[in-house]
């Protein structure tokens, strides 16, 4: 997992397999009144975090490597009531909800809403 990596380095991170990465939601992620980006890799389900600051590409981190692309972020409401965007993802064969509370590009507590099969149910966006 990368961790808080500097604009440039995110730049060529995401550069080389641009087409890859579909922005899923535009949140306040750190809580400064301006949209973030939250991205999925459509071939490997990677998640990343990248916050916009002063109009220019802010710092940006995986949150997850991948590997399972039945999961997708669905949603990012403020879970937790701390004013800041968390995520909700679904997996799209079982149903399964998962939420992970942010702090920025943080995510600091993961868990299950619904971790038993929900096959059919969606969130509604």
């Amino acid at each position: 997992m990368c961790k808080d990596l500097a604009p440039g380095q995110c730049i060529d991170l995401f550069h080389a397999n641009l087409s890859e990465w579909v922005i899923k939601a535009t949140p306040d992620l750190n809580n400064d009144g301006k949209p973030d980006l939250v991205l999925q890799n459509r071939r490997t389900g990677a998640i990343a975090t990248w916050l916009i600051e002063n109009l220019a590409l802010g710092r940006c981190d995986i949150q997850w490597q991948g590997g399972d692309t039945n999961w997708e972020v669905i949603s990012t409401p403020d879970l937790n009531g701390d004013g800041k965007a968390d995520l909700l993802l679904q997996n799209a064969v079982t149903g399964q909800i998962f939420y992970w509370a942010m702090n920025g590009i943080s995510i600091t507590k993961t868990g299950f809403l619904f971790g038993n099969t929900l096959t059919g149910w969606t969130v509604i966006k």
